[in-house]
């Protein structure tokens, strides 16, 4: 999840909001959600791609190596979960995991 959050962080202005949200039922959801720059929909299906980096335009305060996420996709499958993303480009980005509540 640390990833998600660091996400949320990176592309994020100061003082925009970060939400985290927490549902535990038949299945355990975390949600992040941030109000940062957005991933265009034509880059949404490759996030999870390793070394895949959706800004091109990344400078220093933004730089990383493209695994993040893709370690997080790998680590939710692990334990049995499921990991999406919704984004619109200015208005940010929301990650959903899901796990088995056991």
């Amino acid at each position: 999840m640390s990833y998600l959050l660091t996400n949320g962080i990176k592309f994020s202005d100061p003082g925009q909001t970060i939400r985290i949200k927490v549902t535990v039922g038949t299945e355990i959801a975390v949600t992040v959600s941030d109000q940062g720059i957005g991933i265009p929909e034509a880059e949404l299906g490759h996030i999870f791609e390793r070394f895949y980096k959706a800004d091109k335009a990344r400078n220093r305060t933004r730089s990383g190596s493209g695994l993040g996420l893709s370690i997080a996709l790998k680590i939710v499958q692990l334990h049995g979960g499921a990991i999406e993303a919704h984004s619109r480009p200015g208005e940010g980005t929301t990650f959903v995991v899901r796990l088995p509540h056991l």
